[in-house]
């Protein structure tokens, strides 16, 4: 929530042979040891450890994250899916795919033609909410969003 990602996404295309495809890459990440990091209290439940943190930002944080609050970027909402039975990673995979969804919502009404890939960034601009139901992860992120390009096809 604080650095955000680049994404690369590819829509799927049958009739060109195109798989769906969705990357993103960590702008940074907050330094291990980081001192601003603050673990508050923790608690063993069921061979599980449950911990409330917090993190400071510093001047260049906080100045990068109001630069997202302005019109430049787009505000977009998603929901991801994961199955819970394959493992705690899982819960990742569906904040993901709401990331994903998010950016294609965002797209949906704005990108007529479907385009080869679109590239841009984007923050998560509040705390996912994931839900456990019927065996699934259910996640719904907001998250900011700019794209910085988008590549169409050049023939059919």
């Amino acid at each position: 929530m604080v650095y955000g990602w680049t994404f690369a996404y590819t829509p799927g295309d049958r009739e060109r042979g195109v798989e769906e495809s969705f990357l993103l890459t960590p702008i940074a990440e907050i330094p291990w040891g980081s001192p601003r990091l603050s673990v508050h209290e923790t608690e063993v439940a069921d061979l599980k450890l449950f911990a409330r943190i917090s993190y400071r930002l510093n001047d260049d944080e906080r100045a990068r994250r109001a630069s997202w609050a302005g019109n430049s970027a787009a505000l977009s909402m998603g929901r991801g899916t994961a199955n819970v039975f394959k493992g705690p990673a899982e819960k990742l995979a569906s904040l993901r795919e709401a990331m994903r969804d998010a950016v294609r919502a965002h797209l949906a009404a704005r990108v007529l033609n479907k385009p080869r890939e679109i590239r841009g960034s984007l923050v998560l601009w509040e705390g996912p909410r994931t839900v456990v139901r019927a065996g699934t992860y259910t996640t719904t992120a907001r998250v900011k969003l700019q794209v910085s390009e988008i590549v169409p096809y050049r023939i059919f």
